[in-house]
């Protein structure tokens, strides 16, 4: 039986599957067939409106890649499997951070500057874009992406340590 974090799926064996299942086959019969994983064919079912709807697009790739490997994914990102679904995320981090940390903080800082030296509404302005550029400059010196499912919730997180951005869907 197939790895279940590294195999190929390709479109005609995705395909095969909605068709087998749709003639009223098994689960575990279609593993046994393909050559796959019941857990692989149970998700390809279970999300079988959005599986359709995905590889009937033209970008849509024949075969994922067989390097693709959930268990040791690339550097800089994680996967980990839950009780009820899975955490997995990408760190944003990177070299150009040496270039836009000193700048936006001495942007930030000639801002402040400026703004309580001679308060306008420009200056405000620009003290608000200053901030941008901080989250920024955090986001590329040690933020991450994060993905979490928990059951029948999703969450997503953007940002630096415990500071940023959540999206929660159900």
């Amino acid at each position: 039986m197939a790895n279940p974090f590294q195999a190929k799926l390709t479109k005609p064996t995705v395909q095969e599957v909605l068709r087998l299942h749709n003639a009223g086959k098994d689960p575990s019969e279609i593993a046994q067939l393909l050559d796959l994983t019941k857990t692989q064919v149970t998700t390809i079912i279970a999300h079988s409106a959005e599986v359709e709807r995905l590889i009937a697009l033209p970008e849509c790739p024949d075969v994922v890649p067989a390097a693709f490997n959930l268990a040791s994914p690339p550097n800089g990102a994680w996967f980990r499997p839950l009780p009820g679904g899975f955490n997995t995320g990408i760190s944003t981090r990177g070299p150009i951070a040496f270039f836009v940390v000193p700048l936006a903080v001495t942007f930030f800082a000639g801002s402040l500057y400026a703004l309580v030296k001679h308060p306008s509404d420009n200056l405000l302005i620009v003290f608000l874009f200053s901030l941008a550029m901080l989250f920024v400059a955090a986001m590329t010196a040690a933020g991450q992406v994060r993905v979490t499912r928990d059951g029948d919730k999703l969450t997503i997180f953007t940002g630096v340590g415990p500071l940023g951005f959540t999206q929660t869907h159900q």
